[in-house]
């Protein structure tokens, strides 16, 4: 191990990654294991947790495929359990769970705007708060990242999807609000905001 790769490595860490099925969640467990970390796989679609858990652990990791709907508090408490039962104590969450649906904003339905708001926002914030409660009980700290979006930070005529944009928006100042609140014991919390791609 190289000096550079010896000062990011998380070798004997453990991530939990939500939305672990595919998109930038998947790519984010693979980085995670990439650095040395075991990692938990958490979404609704099973046989790809699955494929990607042994995707992982061709590479020398252990990963934990733990299927849930993070929008069902009981399932996603259930996934965390799973994955500490088998991984050990989760270090590092990734919110990444996610959707954007699409719709000019005069018509947006009560549903898609209600589906954004649990996925995208309330989601992350009970998995922050679970996973939170356990680092200041065991007095040790963990590091947040949620997966943002540059919509979060302005408006898309193209892409109209204004459910999508509110809940970047709200993640955003939670993940600020949460950074403060929590630094004093130890908890590091940041949110990635990446371009359409």
């Amino acid at each position: 191990m190289t000096e550079l790769e010896s000062l990011f490595s998380l070798s004997g860490q453990v991530a939990l990654v939500t939305g672990a099925s595919s998109g930038l969640s998947a790519q984010a467990a693979r980085a995670l294991a990439k650095a040395g970390a075991n990692v938990g796989l958490v979404a609704r679609r099973k046989d790809r947790l699955e494929e990607l858990a042994r995707e992982l652990e061709a590479k020398g990791v252990r990963a934990c495929a733990a299927p849930a709907d993070v929008t069902v508090t009981e399932q996603l408490r259930a996934a965390i359990d799973r994955v500490e039962a088998e991984l050990g104590p989760i270090d590092v969450l990734v919110n990444g769970a996610g959707i954007a649906p699409l719709g000019r904003a005069e018509t947006h339905t009560r549903a898609k705007w209600d589906g954004a708001i649990a996925l995208n926002l309330t989601a992350p914030l009970e998995a922050s708060q679970m996973l939170a409660k356990r680092w200041i009980e065991r007095g040790r700290g963990g590091r947040i990242i949620q997966l943002s979006s540059v919509m979060g930070f302005g408006a898309n005529p193209v892409h109209r999807s204004v459910g999508y944009a509110a809940t970047k928006g709200a993640l955003n100042n939670l993940t600020r609000h949460l950074a403060v609140e929590w630094a004093r014991y130890g908890i590091c919390v940041n949110a990635l905001a990446p371009s359409y791609f």
